[in-house]
């Protein structure tokens, strides 16, 4: 019967022999992975300046007032989706929308057959609740008594 530092050596041999066939990679920068044939991730790329790209579309389409708010675009299957920053920017917004459907159709060579409007944050800001969306515990606690 083989002793302890036997089977140990055994078990550490094995052990190297197998991780001597994982392949170990240099760490590489995310801009090398997006161009160097990484292809999901020149997808997520491509769509990402696609979307940027349609933004700024929409933007030059509207007065300067009104393109500050808007936050994102999204034009699928004739269907233009324009996020705004806030409720009464989404209302003006809708004035515009047939503006914006001829300036985008002419410059996308595409027709838009529907412009929906929606209120967004920023992309990569995080929304903080309002004090009117605090959990009913918390806003129902008693007051302390005052003697």
């Amino acid at each position: 019967m083989p002793n302890r530092a036997t089977q140990d050596n055994e078990i550490h041999t094995q052990l190297f022999l197998t991780l001597e066939h994982i392949a170990v990679h240099k760490p590489r920068s995310l801009s090398q992975l997006i161009q160097g044939g990484a292809p999901r991730l020149q997808h997520l790329s491509n769509r990402a300046k696609t979307a940027l790209a349609l933004k700024e579309s929409v933007r030059t389409a509207l007065p300067s007032a009104l393109a500050n708010h808007v936050t994102a675009a999204a034009l699928r299957q004739q269907e233009l989706t324009i996020w705004v920053d806030s409720a009464a920017f989404c209302a003006r917004l809708r004035f515009e929308t047939p503006h914006v459907r001829e300036a985008l159709s002419r410059e996308t060579g595409a027709p838009i057959e529907r412009i929906r409007v929606k209120v967004g944050p920023e992309p990569g800001r995080v929304a903080t609740p309002k004090s009117s969306q605090i959990t009913g515990a918390a806003r129902h606690r008693p007051k302390p008594a005052v003697e």
